[in-house]
């Protein structure tokens, strides 16, 4: 997996690997480790990314950016499919069927406090 999705050193805004100059002048940060990144948006050989400058990618990074890409995803989703469920509690067997529902709105997760 790459990593697409950084944080910008200035605003603490969510920035896409394709809305930053090529390079350290993307002037970004690894959301995981905060570790300083160079944006590599400029090839055609490979997919678009954030490398660390260290050039040390550590599991926690890698899961924190999939985290940011499925919060991506859900934003642009206008409906949710809740599949069927079917459980015992008490012996008694459960079954619920699934479910379709309309996202009225979505945000990208926000941090609360420090």
């Amino acid at each position: 997996m790459l990593i697409e999705y950084a944080i910008d050193k200035d605003t603490k805004k969510i920035m896409h690997v394709d809305s930053v100059p090529n390079g350290a002048k993307c002037n970004c940060i690894c959301k995981a480790c905060n570790d300083e990144l160079t944006a590599r948006n400029g090839g055609t050989q490979r997919q678009h990314h954030f490398a660390h400058r260290n050039f040390v990618e550590s599991r926690p990074c890698l899961m924190t950016q999939l985290h940011l890409a499925m919060q991506h995803y859900f934003l642009s989703l206008a409906e949710i499919v809740i599949p069927p469920e079917e459980f015992e509690y008490h012996g008694v067997v459960l079954k619920t069927p699934p479910v379709k529902v309309s996202v009225l709105s979505s945000r990208l997760e926000q941090r609360i406090g420090k």
